[in-house]
């Protein structure tokens, strides 16, 4: 059974608040689910919490070539063949994935290597964070301002996995690979002004920051009618978190082109590092 497979299986529900979900539909039917803002050449890795940025890999393990591959890490060795990482990203340049297919899924079927390859290091990174953080929370020192975030919060954690929420989000609003790594950034630039990241607030948190980040980065983009259907929210809510999170940044959502490319390097097998833009020029 493929990965993508066992995705549609495990999506039985998704982000649900108590207020009600939405019954609106989008334009591809998903499954009925119910560092102070930091400064362009600034380093994520200064900060006093635990980052996505520290704790992002490559999801496959450098192997000697006798070594037998994992079903798991084939797959993505597999997607990486197909596409490399941000392969001529942000440009959307043609790919031939023939002549029955329309616009939108002919994007999904471009960037779905990625996307193979980097969901399970996001996803990871975030956990690994959460872990951290939730350690962390245990010392009354880094405590004080947490409170202000409260309004990314789920009253109980969603039933959908994690990383089964991020691959909906990859599958139903037509993001790139881009969009999905800037708002890791963005979630770091919160967690420099002190965010606790949590269990609770980690998929409300993640779904609107791709929501922001695809405004930021995209030439179209889904309206929050239909985003908020594809997270499991109203679009009442969908439009306070977009409200909360353009306050949370005072409206600072540039991202440098450096730090982008760090971020770029986390994510990529040391081989295909050179391909990147340097850094500095």
């Amino acid at each position: 059974m493929s990965l993508f497979t066992r995705r549609r299986k495990s999506e039985s529900s998704v982000v649900k608040e108590d207020s009600g979900t939405s019954t609106s539909s989008s334009p591809r039917p998903a499954p009925a689910v119910g560092q102070a803002l930091n400064s362009p050449r600034t380093s994520p890795q200064k900060t006093r919490r635990a980052t996505i940025y520290d704790n992002l890999f490559y999801p496959v393990a450098h192997t000697k070539a006798q070594q037998k591959v994992s079903k798991h890490d084939q797959h993505i060795l597999d997607a990486a063949g197909k596409r490399r990482l941000f392969t001529m990203t942000p440009v959307n340049a043609h790919l031939d994935c023939g002549k029955d297919k329309n616009e939108l899924d002919f994007l999904l079927d471009k960037y779905q290597p990625e996307f193979e390859q980097m969901v399970p290091s996001l996803c990871d990174a975030l956990n690994a964070v959460i872990v951290s953080h939730t350690l962390a929370s245990r010392r009354k020192s880094v405590m004080s301002e947490e409170n202000k975030f409260l309004s990314y919060d789920t009253s109980t954690v969603p039933d959908i996995p994690l990383e089964d929420y991020i691959w909906r989000i990859c599958d139903y609003t037509y993001i790139s690979p881009t969009t999905l790594l800037m708002a890791c950034i963005y979630i770091d630039r919160l967690i420099c002004e002190g965010l606790i990241l949590s269990q609770l607030n980690v998929y409300k948190l993640f779904f609107t920051s791709v929501r922001v980040a695809s405004k930021v980065h995209e030439l179209r983009s889904l309206s929050n009618k239909n985003f908020a259907v594809v997270g499991g929210v109203t679009t009442e809510q969908m439009n306070q978190l977009e409200s909360s999170f353009m306050r949370d940044f005072k409206w600072r959502l540039w991202v440098d082109h450096d730090l982008f490319v760090q971020y770029c390097q986390r994510l990529m097998p040391p081989g295909e590092v050179a391909r990147l833009p340097p850094i500095g020029k």
